[in-house]
């Protein structure tokens, strides 16, 4: 999860679930449920919520990027989730 720090802030974004599905010396591939919230002024209690599917994926012998996958809650079955993070490869050019 360490890897995810810098664009999963702690007071905005929460990784449920959290399941590494594939994974090397150089990085790895997983699966979670994610939940976000910020400010809205026009949401109750000025905040707003928004939950998904995803799939989290590194690779530093590739590039130094991680890749977020977000579906909406109920696109795929967690079955379905796992085999799209098992299919997942991440390529560089050459």
């Amino acid at each position: 999860m360490q890897i995810f720090a810098q664009i999963a802030l702690p007071n905005h974004v929460s990784y449920e679930d959290y399941t590494v599905r594939r994974h090397s010396a150089a990085g790895a591939v997983a699966t979670a449920a994610l939940y976000t919230w910020g400010l809205d002024p026009e949401a109750p209690g000025g905040q707003e919520k928004h939950e998904g599917d995803c799939v989290l994926a590194y690779d530093w012998s590739v590039g130094p990027y991680c890749m977020e996958l977000t579906l909406q809650p109920g696109t795929v079955t967690e079955q379905e989730l796992a085999r799209i993070a098992g299919s997942l490869t991440l390529t560089g050019e050459g």
